[in-house]
């Protein structure tokens, strides 16, 4: 469905807040928007308030309508006329919504999608956006299912949802303002096609929190992997019970705690798929993450395929545009142009480079990368199919292993030293070095639930 079929169906609610000035701005942009324009705009306000705000507003708006908001549930669903629902809190920016949905929406009648703005970037060049709210798009039986008393941003959304117990999908957002049309004819012969048999990989530690939503978010694929396994690095406690709840997923222990490069490698040695799609426990995916990986592998040709991720801090949203074509440049403005856990990697690259360095307990992702940009065509996806949530003691944040960590800084050094020396031997004219620069021997598993992998 595209956004000249989806905003006549739409009511878009805009949280007043506190600046009036600010809100003026938006229903500007929102005039100045695309064509066809949204069936119903509303007005959300604190009680007592709405006498004030008619006043203020200029005759052009006075006949949009104000409803006046104790609780989300109770008193803005007797307002919505429409089938779908865009509500963009009041301190979020107002941007043109790109409604071009790949799921089928009479699939889904429950969904959430992000409201990102578009980070003006060319197709080589990275962009950041920090933003203290968020606003998106859903239907407006999301307020019957959840309890929303006040005005949320997708951030705090995500949080009420996880709270309640209660899953819903999330469909991808595009990271471009001009959407591209059909698919180009693969150039050369793709290692990873619509047809490829993938396991879904999730490395877990203590992650028990978090793990429910990450698998509802690979069951529920609107592409399945053939497999979803869950690697438990000897947790404190064995989620078991939660991965019973999904019964196409299979968990795996091992026997001592080893990070997470070590656990992947052993599962790809002991297994023959023809891609692997990674996810962290803590993190999740849309429900077209798999499928839209597939086909872009497929028509670029490439041997890794990433996507542009949403990362939820606690205060705040950061959206995350990579460049969508990865090359061995020497100078680059950004270190990590990449999310690795929202990859696709085929099986032939892995071989071809000798796997993980299974030895490192972080910076494998890194490491791995700064081989894999010498050896085969990098790409990233388009759209923001990745959620990912920066928490406390992970192995980006702790004091140990954090990215201003001491001993991340001495490896991410080695790192850097052998991509250097293999940019000197490309522009000599010689191979570059592939092999990972610390491997460890792969670990006996030990199978707890689920079907086996084959």
């Amino acid at each position: 469905m595209s956004s000249n079929d989806f905003l006549p169906q739409t009511t878009l609610v805009l949280d007043v807040g506190k600046n009036l000035d600010f809100l003026l701005a938006k229903l500007n942009q929102v005039n100045l928007g695309n064509k066809p324009s949204f069936g119903q705009i509303l007005l959300a306000s604190p009680p007592g308030q709405k006498t004030k705000i008619f006043a203020k507003l200029p005759e052009s708006f006075k006949h949009l309508e104000i409803a006046e908001i104790q609780s989300l549930r109770l008193d803005l669903f007797p307002f919505l006329h429409k089938p779908y629902l865009a509500y963009l809190p009041s301190d979020a920016p107002y941007s043109p919504p790109q409604m071009d949905f790949g799921a089928d929406l009479e699939k889904h009648p429950l969904f959430i999608q992000p409201w990102v703005p578009f980070l003006k970037t060319s197709d080589s060049e990275w962009a950041r956006g920090v933003y203290l709210s968020l606003g998106w798009i859903s239907t407006p039986k999301l307020l019957q299912k959840m309890d929303l008393i006040n005005g949320f941003s997708l951030r705090d959304l995500e949080r009420s949802i996880r709270n309640a117990h209660t899953e819903i999908p999330y469909f991808s957002a595009s990271a471009s303002e001009s959407l591209n049309g059909k698919p180009p004819v693969p150039q050369g012969q793709p290692t990873l096609t619509k047809a490829s048999r993938v396991l879904a990989l999730v490395p877990h530690f203590n992650c028990e929190e978090w793990l429910e939503q990450c698998l509802y978010s690979l069951v529920h694929q609107t592409r399945l992997p053939e497999n979803i396994v869950v690697m438990d690095d000897c947790s404190t406690h064995s989620p078991l019970e939660i991965v019973k709840k999904f019964p196409s997923v299979a968990l795996f222990r091992s026997p001592e705690n080893v990070g997470p490069y070590r656990l992947l490698q052993s599962m790809i040695d002991q297994t023959q798929f023809d891609g692997y799609m990674f996810q962290d426990s803590d993190d999740w995916s849309s429900l077209d993450r798999l499928e839209l990986l597939l086909r872009e592998a497929e028509t670029g040709c490439a041997d890794w395929v990433g996507s542009q991720e949403i990362v939820y801090f606690s205060d705040a949203i950061h959206t995350l545009r990579y460049p969508l074509i990865l090359k061995d440049s020497p100078q680059s403005l950004m270190r990590y142009p990449f999310c690795y856990s929202s990859s696709l990697i085929s099986r032939s690259f892995f071989k071809h480079l000798g796997g993980f360095a299974s030895g490192l307990r972080f910076s494998g992702d890194f490491e791995f990368f700064s081989r894999a940009i010498f050896a085969g065509k990098v790409i990233n996806l388009d759209r923001y199919c990745y959620h990912r949530r920066v928490r406390k003691d992970s192995l980006i944040t702790s004091e140990e292993t954090g990215l201003a960590s001491h001993s991340r800084k001495e490896v991410d050094s080695q790192i850097e030293v052998k991509k250097a020396a293999n940019h000197v031997l490309r522009s000599k004219g010689f191979a570059p070095l592939l092999e990972p620069i610390k491997t460890a021997p792969p670990i006996r598993f030990q199978h707890l639930t689920g079907p086996q992998l084959i």
